[in-house]
């Protein structure tokens, strides 16, 4: 197997060596994961005894990486896929609605695909789109709502964002909804009998 030494072991091939039996057939497996951005050009060569010249196979493949951004909460904040973005809902009354925004930026030359998911079921909690694929040299806007039709205290809700073929985003969610604590100390007034005032 010939190629550029920067290529790493981008290539593998299984088996390296063999014997094919008479009217049998030996299947070669050919795989290819790139280690780098850049184009890759091989030439497998398969030398046969017996045979003048080898079997010449040429693989070409391009490897890229995913440039992208994950943006969070009002004002922006940047993402790490190494530690987990907390989300504060705050506190307010059931039947109200609390958003937050993700936003998903490719800067590269590729799209990509991304999936959400969740850790428990919590129906208070949308996630809208939950999957899509981000264009190249577009954004897309997820956004993350709370919505309570009940008394309900969110703590450390997990949700996870999955770049296909890249990296994974973590998300903690907190916040509480709760009725109104209004009460009316009195609800009925007698003014009893009055007289009419001209």
């Amino acid at each position: 197997m010939k190629g550029s030494p920067d290529y790493g072991d981008s290539l593998k091939v299984t088996p390296m060596s063999g014997t094919v039996p008479a009217f049998g057939e030996l299947p070669i497996e050919i795989t290819f994961s790139p280690k780098y951005e850049l184009t890759y050009n091989y030439n497998l060569i398969c030398n046969l005894k017996r045979k003048a010249r080898p079997l010449v196979l040429n693989v070409k493949g391009e490897g890229y990486q995913i440039h992208h951004t994950v943006l969070a909460d009002a004002p922006a904040r940047k993402c790490l896929s190494t530690e987990s973005t907390a989300l504060n809902f705050g506190e307010f009354f059931i039947n109200e609605r609390r958003t937050k925004e993700v936003v998903l930026k490719n800067e590269g030359e590729f799209n990509f695909d991304f999936v959400w998911k969740r850790g428990a079921i919590n129906k208070s909690v949308v996630v809208s789109p939950e999957t899509g694929t981000v264009q190249k040299g577009s954004e897309i806007t997820v956004q993350i709502s709370y919505l309570p039709q009940q008394e309900s205290h969110l703590k450390n809700y997990k949700l996870q964002m999955s770049i296909i073929s890249g990296p994974k985003y973590d998300f903690t969610l907190n916040g509480s909804a709760r009725k109104p604590g209004v009460k009316l100390s009195q609800q009925t007034f007698d003014f009893g009998g009055c007289f009419v005032t001209s």
